[in-house]
């Protein structure tokens, strides 16, 4: 019985050594295909590191075309867009490129004419509700003043040189 327990307790041990060689090769396998792919990976975005400097090229290229449209504007455009608002320029040149017509058409358009004069408006509105933000001078309140609210009310001046002032109109007056 002893020799039967024994050979299963081999079987057993010989089987667990088998199935953990088993397990290191299929581990052995997935980190080689692992480092494979990454090596893969990493020379695929190092040619594509290499390949975009000519890719950004072309993107330079069309803004130097575009401002080279924008300082192609005639002088009959520039002075067009002499008296309109800073702010308003870009959405001129805007719908200008859109039409496909000049600066000076687009302004004359009534679409433009109703935008510009509701933007006007929206100024001066915002610069009229904007008044409550200058601040106000303090103003001196006169010696007769603090001496009538102190014998009225018996309210005295808040700071120490009002109190000064009116203390020496006081004295002035009786001597």
């Amino acid at each position: 019985m002893e020799n039967i327990t024994e050979n299963e307790d081999s079987l057993n041990t010989e089987e667990e050594e088998t199935s953990k060689n088993d397990e290191q090769e299929t581990d052995e396998k997935d980190y080689k295909a692992l480092y494979e792919n990454q090596k893969v990976r990493a020379e695929k975005a190092e040619k594509a590191l290499k390949t975009k400097p000519e890719t950004k090229e072309t993107p330079k290229q069309e803004e130097d075309t575009t401002s080279k449209n924008e300082s192609q504007m005639s002088l009959k455009d520039i002075r067009a867009l002499n008296d309109v608002h800073d702010d308003d320029v870009d959405d001129i040149l805007d719908y200008a490129e859109y039409k496909k017509i000049s600066p000076a058409e687009a302004k004359k358009t009534p679409a433009m004419t109703s935008l510009l004069g509701a933007k006007a408006e929206e100024r001066k509105t915002a610069e009229a509700a904007n008044v409550g933000g200058s601040k106000k001078g303090s103003s001196k309140i006169s010696v007769s003043d603090l001496v009538r609210r102190a014998e009225t009310k018996g309210e005295l001046p808040e700071s120490d040189a009002d109190l000064d002032r009116m203390l020496e109109d006081r004295y002035s007056i009786k001597s």
